[in-house]
């Protein structure tokens, strides 16, 4: 069994040091090979394996502001329903996501918009579940509202192969 951990460290990049976090809330269950990324404030995290080999399928997010983990309600697990790892996400909007809320829509800014995404949200592609399966499909967390809605997307030519670790 892998030792896994769930602490939190804050880089200062105009001092260079770090600190640790003492963050409040539910208890975020230490995991390895998740993915995560940073939305506005928070920063979320999905699947992954914990300390005792089990695969994960759930999403929590940290609220940079109060230091609060929260597990973060969803919808639609039908396309999120076995745990997952060693994934990769990317968030993709037609605005700055610097500007983006989880459960809010973006605040109004002026940019240069991205057009023609049909589906705005955090894309997750392929990843490797519990019992071996390598998954190549491509998978839309919708964000902006609560409970975050999980959407598959229909795909058309031939998909890449499954894929993990990358």
């Amino acid at each position: 069994l892998r030792e896994c951990f769930n602490d939190i460290r804050l880089f200062n990049t105009e001092t260079f040091t770090w600190s640790y976090v003492r963050p409040s809330g539910e208890y975020l269950e230490p995991r390895r090979n998740h993915v995560s990324f940073v939305l506005g404030n928070h920063f979320i995290v999905h699947g992954g394996i914990n300390s005792h080999g089990r695969y994960l399928n759930d999403i929590w997010h940290f609220n940079s502001s109060n230091s609060k983990w929260e597990r973060t309600p969803t919808e639609n697990s039908k396309v999120n329903m076995e745990g997952v790892a060693y994934h990769t996400c990317l968030p993709i909007f037609s605005q700055d996501v610097r500007f983006y809320q989880l459960f809010k829509g973006p605040r109004e800014i002026k940019s240069r918009a991205i057009k023609n995404i049909k589906e705005e949200g955090i894309y997750f592609f392929g990843g490797r579940t519990e019992t071996g399966r390598i998954l190549n499909n491509m998978r839309v967390l919708k964000v902006g509202k609560k409970p975050l809605q999980w959407v598959e997307l229909p795909t058309t030519g031939t998909p890449p192969r499954g894929g993990y670790y990358h």
